[in-house]
């Protein structure tokens, strides 16, 4: 069986965070740096401008 980690801590009610709260950016950019792919990353869109994978957020480290 493989352990689970626990991130962070909730209030008593479980509705706000206490500590180490993430952003679903931070969860995307968690998701891309796992995977190798740097959330920076910037490409062209359909008309042409640059555009990032990620726009804000920054990967949660403390998973790693």
């Amino acid at each position: 069986m493989i352990p689970g980690q626990v991130y962070g801590e909730s209030d008593r009610f479980g509705a706000y965070p206490k500590t180490n709260p993430v952003h679903p950016f931070d969860l995307i950019c968690t998701i891309f740096h796992s995977l190798g792919i740097d959330p920076a990353t910037e490409y062209l869109d359909s008309l042409n401008r640059p555009r990032r994978l990620v726009d804000h957020g920054s990967p949660v480290l403390g998973l790693f």
